[in-house]
Formats: C-alpha cells, structure tokens, sequence
C-alpha cells in the first residue's frame, strides 16, 4: 500500500487516541463524586481544567523539540506514558493540591504533547489535505469523545470515583500507548503523489509574505485574530469544562444526567 493511502489509516489511528487524551475535561463530571466522597472544594477542583490547559505553551514547545530528535511515533508512546500514570496517581493522592498537580499539570503536560504530537504527524502527512484532514481529526474526534462523559458517569454511580479513575488511567494508557504502536513517522519530505503531479511544490506552502515575530506583533491582522481566539477559547474552554456542573447546579439534574449536556 502507498504511503498516500496509508496516511489515512494513519489518521484514523490519531482520531482513535483522541478520545483518550482529553481527562482534564472530564473533571466536570468527576468534581461532584470528589467533593462528596473526600470533601474537595468543587471550585478548586476545577482548577484541573484551568492548570491543564496552562500547560499548552510549554508541552508544546518542550515535546516538539523532543519530537525532532525521536519522531512523533516514540513520543507518543513515551508522553502517553506520563499521561496515563499521573492520571492513576491522582486517584490515590490523599489531597486536592495533589490531584492538581498530577491531574492537572502532569496528565495535563501529557495531553498537551500527545496533541502536538498528533497534529505534527497529521501535517506532515497532509500538505495537500490539510484543512481536510486537521477538520477530520477535530470535527468527528472531539464529537465522538462527548459521547464518553456518559459511560464515565455511570461507571462512577456503579462502582466509585476512585475506581473510575484509575479504570480511566489503565484504558486510556492501553489505547493510547497500543494504537501508537500501529502508527508511523511521514517520511522526511513527504511530498504525495497526485499533489506533485498537479504542479503544487513545497515552497508554495511559504507562498507570501513571512514575518519575525517582532513584525508580526506590528500588524492589526495579529491583533484581530488575537482578539478572536481568545474569545474562542475563554469562551469554549469554560463551558466545555463547567457545562455538566451547571447543568447539575441550574438543573437539579444527577451526575449522570448532566454528562449528556456535555455532549
């Protein structure tokens, strides 16, 4: 099979670890059941969200110097590691400072460099397709991971929270770390087949003007599009980390009903 129809298996492969590296948003579902079993504050207990996605910036920039020297397959491997382990730590720490720390920072560091990860594989693989493939990856990828808050919330009303978190730790660590197995580093200078033959060379892709980042930061088009994101992301991160305990609170709705507003 050639490396232009592999790439997609490839992509399905990250689609499928997806629905395994988002634990900080799950802490919506999670707060409740640690407040009433071990007394935890929910408001602090949220600030595993808030730390998780703090973490971004230095995952990022830390796991893609990594990845050049060891490829996206490897780092994987070794990040989903780090990202399932603390994700069972934190079901055995005996305060919520701790839990933050290893839910938040560590399985949040976790995401963050599996994400990178992902994203530079798919791009590497996709020059052509890159819209395409980055709206496959997120568009079906995070719909089919909502669908999880659900079983997690009955898990945790049939066994315990404690339970259904090292249970996530074991299942995330296995899906992650196996399926990655099954992935492969784009060759270096992949360039397809169909988009070389079409005339579309690497350089258009530096098609345009490029900046520095001290040019960059004098141009009003950085400033709308800073303006923008940063709503997008204030906005969408704070429902998508609050929505089921709103809905519990506004509601009066259980814990397991409050995950389908989550979807």
């Amino acid at each position: 099979m050639s490396i232009d129809k592999k790439r997609w298996i490839v992509l399905l492969l990250h689609i499928i670890i997806l629905q395994a590296i988002q634990f900080p948003y799950f802490i919506s579902v999670l707060a409740g059941p640690l407040n009433e079993t071990r007394n935890w504050p929910v408001v602090t207990l949220m600030l595993v969200f808030t730390v998780a996605i703090w973490c971004y910036s230095p995952a990022m920039i830390i796991c893609s110097k990594i990845s050049e020297k060891i490829g996206e397959r490897k780092l994987l491997m070794a990040v989903g590691t780090l990202y399932a382990g603390s994700i069972v730590v934190s079901a055995f720490v005996k305060s919520a400072a701790a839990f933050i720390a290893f839910g938040g920072v560590f399985a949040g560091f976790g995401m963050m460099g599996l994400m990178m990860a992902q994203l530079s594989s798919i791009g590497k693989y996709f020059p052509d397709k890159r819209g395409l493939a980055m709206g496959l990856y997120f568009g079906p990828g995070i719909a089919l991971f909502s669908f999880l808050m659900i079983p997690v919330a009955k898990c945790i009303n049939l066994t315990s929270v404690t339970t259904t978190i090292i249970g996530m730790g074991i299942i995330f660590g296995i899906v992650i770390v196996g399926v990655s197995f099954f992935t492969k580093d784009p060759p270096k200078g992949y360039i397809p087949e169909k988009w070389e033959e079409e005339g579309n060379p690497v350089e258009s892709l530096l098609a345009g003007p490029e900046y520095n980042w001290i040019e960059m930061i004098k141009t009003p088009a950085f400033y709308m599009l800073f303006v923008a994101l940063l709503g997008l992301q204030v906005g969408g991160y704070s429902m998508t980390g609050n929505v089921s305990l709103m809905a519990q609170s506004a509601l009066g709705v259980s814990d397991t009903q409050g995950a389908f507003f989550s979807m």
